[in-house]
């Protein structure tokens, strides 16, 4: 039987091609080239060693009666081969896999840690929503400080926790928390609304009046906190502090307010009017005999002078700003003012007390008269003077 040259497998007389190795086949020449050690023994040769190319795995080389090189030798394994194509080392190979093994086992560790904290936290939170809804506020405590504890910057769980301290009664500490909730971020009108809410709920009137104040000073037009205030003022709180801390907080924090607002309101007998009273107080709260221009030194007392206008009613809430200037008999200033005036949606009255001169004073003012002028927009919109005797 005749065999390859190149890799000794046997072939038949009408093969063409080697079935193990693809090499065509010479018809002249199929007998297999390879280096052979042989020892010669008493029966027939032994071989020692060969060396050739072979695809498989491991080789069987068979003795026969022939010589070595007419002998039958070819592999045992007689499935055809393939031919592997050129790739990377196993060791590269290894390498690399490992490495993004490691890359996507820390990513999803860390991706795992993420979603688990956020999880928690959301399961902390609902757990104590449901406490305070059922006024169960020593555990509602325990919940969202844990949610605290996981996410310290999360405003939500102290928006909670001030609401839980408020229902047990401890103004202070809920306090403390709104304002560390506060040097994290803002809060949205909604969060404002449950602590007032919780506030009035307990029947903490001036701390709600308080709140109420800072968060109409950051949404003036909010809807739902003006209808608190109006919820406050049918129930006999007395909201003008309210009004006046508004105006504290537009101080500190000046709003970019346009020109021209009060000029659209098409104002109409814009005057100034002065009345004595212990707080700064709304129109709607004075009666037409408060009024006066002339006050008695008989006992300290605070006169504030209002501005009052008449307009058309706006759309929606505006704000504009208003600057004073008071002024003594002989002509110097006494006091200079600034105040941001609000007009509510569908009102046609603007009302605003104007001076923080009482203050300064604490209620006693010399014999004498006095002016005022009020600007809005840098024009003169009134003046009038009062006397006290």
């Amino acid at each position: 039987m005749e065999h390859c040259k190149k890799c000794g497998q046997a072939l038949q007389n009408s093969d063409q091609y080697c079935g193990v190795c693809g090499a065509t086949v010479d018809a002249d020449d199929k007998v297999v080239t390879r280096d052979v050690n042989t020892k010669v023994g008493s029966d027939a040769p032994q071989i020692l060693n060969s060396s050739y190319t072979s695809a498989t795995s491991s080789t069987t080389l068979l003795n026969g009666p022939e010589s070595n090189l007419n002998g039958p030798l070819f592999s045992s394994d007689t499935s055809p081969a393939r031919v592997p194509k050129p790739t990377m080392g196993n060791k590269a190979k290894i390498i690399i896999g490992a490495l993004l093994a490691i890359v996507l086992a820390a990513g999803g560790f860390w991706g795992w840690l993420g979603y688990s904290s956020e999880a928690r936290v959301q399961a902390k939170l609902e757990l104590a929503i449901k406490y305070l809804s059922e006024n169960d506020y020593e555990k509602a405590i325990l919940e969202f400080n844990e949610a605290i504890k996981i996410d310290p910057r999360n405003i939500e769980a102290r928006v909670g926790l001030a609401q839980a301290y408020i229902g047990i009664g401890d103004t202070q500490k809920a306090d403390e928390v709104l304002t560390a909730a506060m040097s994290i971020g803002t809060l949205s009108p909604g969060q404002y609304q449950q602590v007032i809410e919780m506030y009035i709920k307990k029947g903490n009137y001036n701390e709600a009046a308080k709140l109420l104040a800072q968060a109409r000073g950051q949404y003036p037009d909010n809807d739902a906190l003006k209808a608190i205030e109006d919820e406050l003022v049918l129930m006999g709180v007395n909201v003008s502090n309210s009004n006046m801390q508004i105006n504290t907080l537009l101080k500190e924090n000046p709003r970019s307010i346009p020109e021209g607002i009060f000029a659209s309101l098409n104002p109409r007998s814009t005057k100034l009017r002065f009345y004595r009273s212990t707080v700064a107080r709304k129109s709607i709260e004075i009666s037409e005999d408060e009024y006066k221009t002339r006050f008695a030194k008989s006992a300290p007392s605070n006169i504030y002078f209002q501005l009052y206008s008449d307009v058309t009613p706006p759309e929606h809430e505006v704000f504009y700003e208003i600057k004073s200037i008071l002024y003594k008999s002989d002509g110097s200033i006494l006091d200079r003012g600034t105040v941001y005036c609000n007009v509510e949606r569908n009102w046609h009255i603007s009302s605003i007390s104007l001076n923080d001169y009482n203050d300064s004073k604490g209620g006693y003012w010399e014999v004498g008269s006095y002016k005022v002028e009020a600007f809005i927009d840098g024009n003169l919109v009134a003046t009038g003077s009062f006397e006290v005797y």
